[in-house]
């Protein structure tokens, strides 16, 4: 029965298939039942952002900028701050018929599909035996943490930012001890990140410098940091290559928040406040209410226990990730004193539970490179054979339970969406914090209707509104016109005169954050406003687009041997 056992978990395609299935059924089986769980605001925003996407795609609105249906026809610049280039494939699933429940939902299982793959890859480079990396992959993605946070949460965005959180970590390491060979990791772990949720990718670059201070303090200690000149120069040019892909999404939202006052620069809640009691670490099933109550997990407080058998561990890097590990969790914590930073910068994180899946991961990965290190005697085999058993069984048992939790809670208020459709022109769920208004129109917006007319002064003018434009007749001696569409930088204004010449019209902000039309030429006719991409959305989208070629074109190059010196090197060989 040990032989059977043995040959199971030394099986590489066995155990990765069925780490695959397991992972996927633990993960969403509560979906088996009709409706959504989670809270229901947050379930309802991603839903309107995946129906916003797909209208996009039908009336060839790529990259998408504005949700026309959203606000009754007023419109909501949410793509622009708020990324969804990464949920094509929900899009896609809604234009092919599915309804929302069941578009969410298999969206949800191709992410926990995906996420499984670049997790176990990931821990695999860092760990290196297959047989652990399984382990550490069973561990994170059945944690408490990452269960609550999609199925309690409905945290769609952040979970789709798991795909790419542990290519980071996977970039670290590999820069250190690999002499960045996979200095790409860092790239696509930081552009997938920053395209998936922005404050995810934020603190991201925070625990990142972390870990490489700690890296080029052993470097000094070894005198090894001079010798890593190319690795930098390999690392700053990945850096600009990232930047300059994501560029089309990053540098348009930074020009609307320099052009518009947003909701999001106005807190509506404070990152102090937000902060879990030590206790919260030791719960046994998670769940959200503005404070994660949610723990490390049991699985994962008894594998970090393996520390205290070992006075010295073999690779420095082990003791990196677990201590790492051990100090984000108090991170989240108000043992840190986060309530300093509600009016800094940092204030914009609002949640320290967002520390959460990097502390994970440091931590899981960090216990197992111990044990790795450690067993290194003739019963190696057995070792590792009982923790996968053990730590396999556990994460599942829990990662159910978990789940099974999260159902008892179906009764709870705003938890539970049993939803197939949504009329976005109806409903105006927008987040919690309505962030990506314009702050003008935070206290207006829920009067804006869809038979809501173009005003000038205290006369409406008819208008006919379709597909996110306005057109509408001047009047005699009017020279300002608001029109119900919501303001953001891009809007343009086109007169037509009654002899067919074209006019550009000013378009400004109004005083309830609409866009105001000036028309100030003495001519009248018909004018037309519509969302047109600003200078810098154009060039953005250029860059991003001749970048994301280059790199393509420089793999292929690279595969093929051509470049001087690679053919230098084969040359030398001969």
């Amino acid at each position: 029965m040990r032989a059977f056992i043995n040959r199971i978990i030394n099986n590489k395609i066995l155990m990765i298939g069925a780490m695959i299935i397991i992972i996927a059924i633990v993960t969403c089986f509560p979906f088996l039942r009709t409706g959504i769980y989670g809270f229901n605001k947050d379930v309802i925003y991603h839903l309107f952002r995946i129906d916003g996407l797909a209208d996009c795609i039908v009336n060839g609105q790529l990259p998408s900028r504005i949700y026309n249906n959203f606000f009754d026809g007023y419109g909501y610049g949410s793509p622009m701050f708020y990324p969804d280039i990464l949920m094509l494939p929900a899009a896609l699933f809604r234009i092919i018929g599915l309804n929302l429940s069941m578009t969410y939902k298999l969206y949800v299982l191709l992410i926990t599909v995906i996420a499984t793959f670049t997790t176990y890859y990931s821990a695999k480079v860092i760990i290196k035996d297959f047989r652990l990396a399984v382990v550490a992959t069973y561990m994170i993605m059945l944690s408490q943490f990452y269960l609550a946070n999609i199925m309690s949460r409905a945290g769609l965005s952040e979970y789709l930012g798991y795909i790419f959180l542990p290519l980071v970590f996977a970039g670290i390491y590999d820069f250190f001890k690999n002499d960045g060979k996979r200095v790409y990791l860092l790239g696509i772990g930081f552009g997938g990140m920053i395209l998936s949720h922005t404050l995810l990718a934020f603190i991201g670059g925070i625990v990142t410098a972390g870990f490489f201070i700690v890296g080029i303090i052993c470097d000094i200690v070894s005198k090894q940091l001079s010798k890593r000149g190319h690795q930098y120069i390999k690392l700053i040019i990945t850096a600009v290559l990232t930047l300059l892909i994501v560029g089309f999404y990053l540098f348009p939202m930074i020009e609307q928040l320099l052009s518009v006052e947003m909701g999001v620069n106005t807190p509506w809640t404070f990152v102090g406040n937000n902060t879990q009691p030590l206790y919260t670490l030791f719960i046994v099933n998670g769940y959200f209410e503005m404070i994660a109550y949610v723990g490390i997990g049991i699985p994962l407080l008894i594998l970090m226990g393996v520390r205290v058998f070992y006075s010295r561990v073999k690779n420095a890097w082990s003791d990196a990730f677990y201590f790492g590990g051990i100090a984000l969790f108090i991170v989240t914590t108000n043992i840190i004193p986060w309530y300093l930073c509600n009016n800094t910068f940092l204030n914009s994180i609002q949640f320290t539970f967002r520390w959460y899946p990097y502390a994970i991961f440091a931590l899981t990965v960090g216990s197992l490179m111990i044990i790795d290190s450690a067993a290194q005697s003739k019963d190696m085999n057995n070792i590792i054979t009982r923790i996968v058993i053990v730590f396999v069984a556990l994460s599942i048992a829990f990662g159910s339970w978990e789940n099974l939790f999260t159902m008892s809670r179906v009764e709870k208020p705003d938890f539970y969406t049993d939803i197939n459709t949504i009329d976005m022109t109806t409903t105006y769920e927008v987040g919690e914090g309505r962030e990506w208004l314009p702050v003008k129109a935070n206290d207006v917006y829920l009067s804006w209707s869809s038979d809501d007319k173009v005003r000038s002064g205290n006369t409406d003018v008819l208008c006919t509104r379709q597909s996110g434009e306005v057109i509408f007749n001047t009047i005699p001696s009017a020279t300002d016109y608001v029109c119900p569409l919501t303001y953001y930088k891009g809007y343009k204004a086109k007169l037509t005169d009654s002899n067919g010449q074209v006019y550009d019209l000013q378009v400004t902000e109004s005083d309830t954050g609409q866009v105001q039309v000036i028309n100030d030429l003495s001519v009248d006719g018909e004018v037309r406003v519509y969302y047109g991409n600003t200078f810098v959305q154009i060039i953005s989208l250029i860059i991003s687009i001749i970048t994301i070629l280059a790199v393509v074109i420089y793999i292929v190059l690279s595969k093929r041997g051509i470049f001087v010196g690679k053919s230098y090197k084969k040359d030398q060989v001969k």
